[in-house]
């Protein structure tokens, strides 16, 4: 798939469908830079063992800068690589219109579905080069780590956008 934004081609190759049942940790918004025009939110998100006996509720959560980052008091009971197995921070690139407004609406403590395609991102103008890669495992943290998301449904609170 092609597109143009802000005199910049871009490549987007679908590298996985990707489909996530979570609850919302944070939601950022961005409008700067070239990542906003195509992913204009984050959402730090939350599944599984995480969830289990509300471990999340445990950790303090932040996002900023396109990272999201966590911290616990040292009687939580398990690790980082145990959050980042069950957490991510996902750059959301909508697929429709509709779908940017499902994403207007997300609030923390939302529960929803994400389906679509994790994807890499590459452009060119003028001779620079531009690139944006999606994570492919769970288990990873640091940069590089979060899934940059096309995505193409949501459901939330008990509306399908599409």
């Amino acid at each position: 798939m092609k597109i143009t934004i802000n005199g910049i081609d871009f490549a987007i190759k679908l590298k996985a469908s990707y489909k996530i049942g979570a609850i919302v940790l944070s939601k950022r918004g961005y409008s700067d830079a070239w990542q906003a025009k195509m992913a204009p939110f984050d959402l730090a998100l939350v599944w599984g063992e995480l969830l289990k006996i509300d471990l999340y509720k445990k950790i303090k959560w932040s996002q900023e800068a396109r990272w999201y980052h966590w911290r616990y008091n040292e009687d939580f009971p398990k690790n980082n690589i145990f959050i980042a197995q069950y957490s991510s921070n996902n750059h959301i690139i909508p697929a429709t219109k509709n779908i940017l407004n499902g994403l207007k609406n997300i609030k923390r403590g939302d529960t929803l579905e994400l389906l679509g395609y994790l994807v890499d991102i590459d452009g060119k103008k003028n001779g620079d080069c531009f690139w944006w890669y999606s994570s492919m495992t769970t288990n990873d943290t640091g940069d590089g780590s979060c899934e940059v998301f096309y995505v193409s449904r949501i459901r939330l609170k008990g509306k399908v956008y599409q």
